[in-house]
């Protein structure tokens, strides 16, 4: 299980009153939130709740209103590519991120790109641990959902970055799927960086995250360790989420808890 790390200063995202509006609606409501370096975050809510359109405030792929400072500058002060040097975004939609032909070049590009020839012989045990050890020939697209999403993670993690935000990374993938990859995120993004996750599964949130962020709506409804988020029944059923299955078997057997 995850252990939470030493704060260290100045913190990776500091988020003051952010607020983003689109054709006129409100999608993002005033959100203050401060993530420390080490930190991992899961952002949690039901579909519609505005966690993607957060998560592109934080990257700056959309302008918000309201303050964010990354590392300690405002965001928009930063030159995109020293940006996206320390931080990487891992899209809902993985054919957002693949340029290139095959599953291994597509590596090699992320490698190119940073000159981190060193790591090039990491590309086969990535692939090996998330499983596309049989498909590094393949064309990307031709990948079913599952391995493209494995892969659009994989880009990600070589690169280097310090700072992940990573919009489903487990999506449709298995119970034993989905750990490798949060692992191997957690294992690939350095002690002082952090890793920012939307994700459904509670599972994921209880055993990784130091903090969840709950939105509804476009508000942040909850901040807080997910230990103190299991024993908000309010907040859990105004965000549709269920107990992770641990949490809820402990429940059962204190008989705190009413069996359908």
């Amino acid at each position: 299980v995850h252990k939470q790390k030493p704060n260290l200063s100045p913190a990776i995202f500091e988020v003051r009153d952010v607020s983003y509006s689109k054709d006129n609606h409100v999608l993002i409501e005033d959100i203050s939130i401060s993530i420390n370096s080490g930190e991992i975050i899961a952002i949690a809510g039901s579909n519609g709740s505005g966690k993607t359109t957060f998560s592109k405030c934080l990257a700056g792929l959309i302008p918000s209103r309201g303050d964010i400072k990354f590392c300690g500058h405002f965001l928009g002060d930063w030159p995109e590519d020293q940006k996206w040097s320390r931080l990487g975004y891992v899209f809902q939609n993985p054919e957002h991120q693949f340029i290139t032909d095959s599953v291994m070049e597509e590596i090699n590009y992320s490698l190119q790109s940073k000159e981190q020839t060193a790591q090039k012989y990491k590309n086969k045990d990535i692939l090996r641990t998330l499983r596309m050890a049989d498909h590094v020939n393949s064309h990307p697209f031709s990948l079913s959902q599952g391995q493209k999403r494995r892969l659009s993670v994989a880009v990600m993690l070589v690169n280097g970055q310090e700072v992940l935000i990573m919009d489903e990374p487990t999506f449709g993938q298995d119970a034993v799927t989905s750990k490798e990859i949060i692992d191997f995120a957690v294992n690939a993004v350095p002690g002082t960086g952090s890793i920012i996750m939307i994700t459904h599964d509670m599972d994921l949130v209880d055993r990784y995250a130091d903090n969840v962020l709950v939105m509804e709506k476009g508000k942040m409804i909850f901040y807080g360790a997910p230990g103190i988020l299991w024993n908000q029944p309010g907040i859990l059923a105004r965000a549709s989420l269920r107990l992770p299955f641990l949490k809820e078997l402990e429940m059962q057997m204190e008989g705190k808890y009413a069996v359908k």
